[in-house]
């Protein structure tokens, strides 16, 4: 019925819209959680483990190149920074309700 060029053609524009729909697939539920422990342990590490990061959810959009990350928090552990050797004099607590990174 159908030349065999014209459904050679359709097989491969169907099958790269099934491939692409299943990579984003994996980027959300696999990709998800490992930005969020990813974020979470660099700010542990680089604030010489004083502060710790917190949040509720944490979505991300790929077509729009959005995060949203609901109800942010930045904890210091005091007894830590007393006995620490940073120069800083300030320890600072910080929460946010919800934050946004717009084109990621």
């Amino acid at each position: 019925m159908f030349p065999k060029k014209f459904t050679k053609t359709w097989r491969r524009i169907i099958y790269t819209f099934i491939s692409i729909a299943f990579i984003f697939i994996i980027l959300q539920f696999a990709g998800v959680p490992i930005i969020k422990n990813f974020i979470k342990k660099t700010v542990f590490e680089k604030s010489q483990k004083i502060y710790s990061l917190d949040f509720d959810k944490f979505k991300i959009n790929w077509f729009t190149g959005k995060i949203i990350i609901t109800d942010v928090s930045l904890n210091a552990d005091t007894a830590l920074f007393l006995h620490s050797q940073t120069k800083s004099e300030f320890l600072f607590k910080l929460r946010v309700d919800t934050f946004y990174v717009v084109r990621i």
